[in-house]
């Protein structure tokens, strides 16, 4: 049995796997069965992708060259991949011939499905698969890709506050795929707040924060399960709070409530991310990451509870700002991404926008 015609096709993936493309691959061999294949990655464009897929089964069919998938990957990546691309594969038969399709997993050292329903039961299977199409522009980059992408989805992040900084970064972090997102917050919505919370509207005014931001939230990303508690954190239930977080986001503007979390995060080795206002000035930091300092070692003791936004006034801007850098800084932990904030004290002068790094000592 050999391979006697090659027919190719791309176009946008529609699982959202990080490539730019998708080619579908049709085999048809000279005792007339067919297979039907899919290739994707991130070439310069769609149609270098299927000259080189064609070329190499065209080598194949001629018997100038064994037939082997992780070559042709990697003449395509010579020819414009910004990374090493993920291979797969599905193979969809209309015979019984095994032949055809156990080549195609030898090739890969991956299996390869005999789909006897055809097209139609190759179409089925993959809209059982995960779509991570919302998420392609990040899982390009090479920090983060479909293993990352998975992780974000697993994740559990706590957020104390759903306020300037605590919708910012919740809006992101949902955004970005956190698989579990807690909101701890016990106040209500007031109009005052609508300056610089936008997950908020005028109708929200009198709602609990955290259900309302969840409902926000819940439009932004259905895939996103979103966990609120309408109580504000202190000694007495952040075990029930904040127990399994991979990484709790610290958006109050309470000491005393940063100080209960600081401590019950160094206990369990939970990785705090801080974040602080002062009217046009900003400050974010990561604490107790893998045994790094802490709220505490920055911060003396202290009864009082520092300015508010009320008292102190901030641009609406900033939070947003702060917020985001929190978000990001909360990703990248749980992806492992180096450098992070673990050790350092990032501060930020909206006025300026000058940025300054402060090492710490734990």
């Amino acid at each position: 049995m050999k391979l006697q015609q090659i027919e190719t096709w791309a176009t946008v993936p529609p699982t959202g796997i990080g490539g730019t493309f998708w080619v579908i691959v049709r085999l048809t061999t000279d005792n007339g069965i067919q297979g039907i294949g899919e290739c994707y990655g991130i070439p310069v464009s769609g149609d270098i992708a299927c000259q080189m897929v064609e070329d190499t089964f065209e080598r194949y069919i001629a018997g100038e060259s064994p037939f082997n998938v992780e070559t042709l990957f990697r003449r395509v990546y010579s020819a414009g991949f910004t990374q090493r691309p993920d291979v797969s594969m599905m193979g969809v038969f209309s015979g019984m011939e095994i032949a055809v399709w156990d080549i195609l997993g030898k090739a890969l050292n991956q299996p390869v499905y005999n789909l006897i329903g055809g097209a139609q039961a190759w179409i089925a299977h993959r809209e059982h698969r995960p779509d991570l199409s919302r998420y392609s522009r990040q899982m390009v980059l090479p920090e983060v890709g479909e293993e990352g992408q998975r992780k974000l989805l697993d994740a559990v992040v706590t957020i104390v506050g759903v306020g300037g900084l605590g919708c910012p970064a919740a809006q992101y972090l949902a955004a970005a795929g956190i698989g579990r997102l807690r909101l701890v917050d016990g106040d209500v919505v007031d109009i005052t707040n609508l300056q610089r919370q936008p997950l908020f509207s005028t109708e929200s005014v009198g709602r609990s924060k955290s259900e309302a931001a969840a409902e926000t939230l819940a439009r932004l990303n259905p895939d996103c399960a979103i966990e609120i508690a309408e109580n504000f954190l202190d000694e007495d239930n952040c075990k029930s709070l904040l127990a399994g977080s991979d990484v709790v986001v610290d958006a109050t503007d309470r000491v005393s409530t940063r100080r209960v979390m600081d401590s019950f995060c160094a206990a369990h080795s939970i990785p705090l991310v801080y974040g602080g206002l002062y009217r046009f000035e900003g400050q974010v930091s990561v604490f107790h990451l893998n045994g790094g300092p802490g709220y505490s070692d920055l911060f003396p003791a202290s009864d009082s509870n520092g300015g508010a936004c009320s008292d102190e006034g901030v641009p609406g801007m900033l939070p947003g700002i702060i917020g985001s850098i929190q978000a990001l800084e909360a990703v990248k932990v749980i992806l492992g991404i180096e450098p992070n904030l673990s050790g350092r004290l990032l501060l930020y002068d909206g006025l300026t926008h000058a940025m300054e790094q402060i090492e710490l000592n734990g």
